[in-house]
């Protein structure tokens, strides 16, 4: 994922998770909100209680590889990924499926009204 799709400020984070538009499922929490910059935006939190720092940093290698193939830089949100405690670094698969399938959840959404 390149530099400039990367949400690095806390205020954001803070900004997207309070706003109060989530959706998740057994394995992810994705908040997202609408942004001007006519570009994709993504921020990945991971709690320190998933595990050491060895863990939690192939969990956000997994999920940037999922992105690379499934996210469209295009449109104008920004995500914030939240994996939950019981998200497992050996089934990939799965995890990817199950991020996908929140992406194009959220795609479906009318952001028309949002704004």
């Amino acid at each position: 994922m390149k530099r400039q799709y990367r949400l690095r400020k806390s205020e954001d984070f803070h900004r997207i998770i309070h706003a109060s538009r989530f959706v998740k499922n057994q394995l992810f929490v994705v908040y997202f909100q609408p942004n001007n910059l006519n570009a994709v935006r993504v921020g990945i939190s991971i709690p320190k209680k998933t595990g050491i720092a060895v863990t939690r940093n192939k969990i956000k290698r997994q999920i940037k590889a999922i992105l690379r193939e499934t996210l469209d830089v295009s449109t104008s949100i920004d995500y914030v990924i939240v994996p939950k405690h019981n998200y497992n670094v050996e089934e990939f698969n799965k995890s990817h499926d199950a991020l996908k399938g929140l992406l194009e959840k959220i795609g479906d959404h009318n952001f028309e009204k949002i704004n």
